[in-house]
C-alpha cells in the first residue's frame, strides 16, 4: 500500500464516519463537511466553546436542539458568508 492509498483510505474512513454521526445528530454531518479540510481538535473546539451568537450553547448544544437556523448560520459562517 501507497502513503496515496492510504490518504484515500482515510478521507473514506472519515467521511463514512461523519455520515453516520450524522445520522445520529441531524445537522452533524454538514457541520463536519463545512470542516472537512480541518484538524479534528479544531472542530472538536468549534463544537463545545460557547458561542455568544448562539445565545452562549455551544454548537453541539444548538444541533443537540435541532435549531435548524443556527446551524445553517453557522455553515454559511464558515464557508465566508459573514452576513448569514
Amino acid at each position: 500500500m501507497t502513503l496515496s492509498d492510504a490518504a484515500d483510505r482515510s478521507i473514506t474512513h472519515r467521511r463514512e464516519l461523519i455520515a453516520k454521526l450524522g445520522e445520529m445528530l441531524p445537522g452533524l454531518e454538514l457541520v463536519l463537511m463545512a470542516y472537512e479540510e480541518y484538524d479534528p481538535w479544531v472542530i472538536l473546539d468549534i463544537l463545545l466553546a460557547p458561542d455568544s451568537a448562539l445565545g452562549g450553547r455551544t454548537l453541539l448544544e444548538a444541533i443537540q436542539e435541532g435549531d435548524e437556523r443556527a446551524i445553517a448560520r453557522h455553515i454559511a459562517q464558515a464557508r465566508g458568508d459573514g452576513f448569514a
